[in-house]
């Protein structure tokens, strides 16, 4: 069943920064929301793929080699493939996010998170992220064995991502 889905309501449910909440898929593009502040990640680039912030609460600023775009509650930019950028992020901005599938990883988060796939169904992989939070040494170094079980264990069709910080 095709279902609506309220940006504000999904980026309020968000109980901790720098969580990307998966709220729609389009082709292969993810829709995730999510809550920053005080973060400036790293230039990067994205090679293959445009990507598009939607500041639905708040403002934040996206820079550019030639400057900064200033955002505010309604605005969106899509940044072209190949533009080297970084968000910074000064107070508490929550926003969407469009990139194609695999563009969140260590390079272009600033080489200080780790992005992780979660089934939404488990409640155990939320209190699982918790504590790598907590201990990020803990970890396990094969995510995808840990995947693996949790699809074994169940069949999911939706994911969350979560940003663990490192």
């Amino acid at each position: 069943m095709i279902q609506k889905v309220n940006l504000k309501e999904n980026v309020n449910a968000i109980d901790e920064l720098f969580l990307y909440k998966r709220v729609g898929t389009l082709n292969n593009h993810m829709l995730n929301v999510l809550q920053a502040e005080h973060r400036t990640l790293d230039f990067h680039i994205h090679e293959n793929s445009d990507e598009l912030f939607y500041c639905i609460e708040g403002e934040f600023d996206i820079e550019f080699e030639d400057g900064l775009t200033h955002l505010c509650e309604g605005d969106f930019i899509i940044i072209p493939k190949g533009t080297k950028h970084r968000p910074i992020c000064n107070e508490l901005v929550k926003c969407l996010l469009i990139e194609v599938e695999g563009t969140l990883n260590q390079e272009n988060t600033g080489g200080r998170s780790t992005t992780i796939f979660l089934p939404l169904f488990s409640q155990r992989a939320a209190r699982t992220v918790a504590a790598w939070r907590a201990a990020p040494e803990d970890m396990p170094t094969d995510m995808l064995s840990v995947l693996r079980k949790a699809f074994a264990a169940k069949k999911a069709s939706s994911f969350e991502t979560a940003i663990i910080s490192s």
